[in-house]
């Protein structure tokens, strides 16, 4: 699913339609600081990063959502260090 919030918003528990349960997958677009772009985990406590590989050119396939469902997002940010580099995207496809 795709959203905007801050990872450390740990008791949200709809987001863009979709109730959320620990151990979903949530794709953070557009925050307000991009190093908090990308892919987290929902936890009972603070997200975690699903990934520490994500890189240029590396696909995300929104599955669910009431706005971006069934759109694919493609990594246009290079040499990702976590927590340190801006990570964007652009939506490459949109079924």
């Amino acid at each position: 699913m795709l959203c905007q919030l801050t990872p450390s918003q740990a008791n949200v528990s709809v987001s863009n339609g979709v109730a959320l349960n620990v151990g979903d997958r949530v794709l953070l677009l557009n925050e307000p600081s991009s190093i908090d772009n990308g892919l987290w985990t929902v936890t009972a406590g603070m997200w975690v990063r699903t990934y520490s590989s994500l890189d240029y050119k590396d696909t995300v396939e929104v599955l669910e959502g009431a706005t971006q469902a069934g759109t694919i997002w493609f990594c246009t940010s290079n040499n990702i260090t976590l927590d340190v580099t801006g990570i964007l995207f652009t939506q490459v496809r949109a079924w």
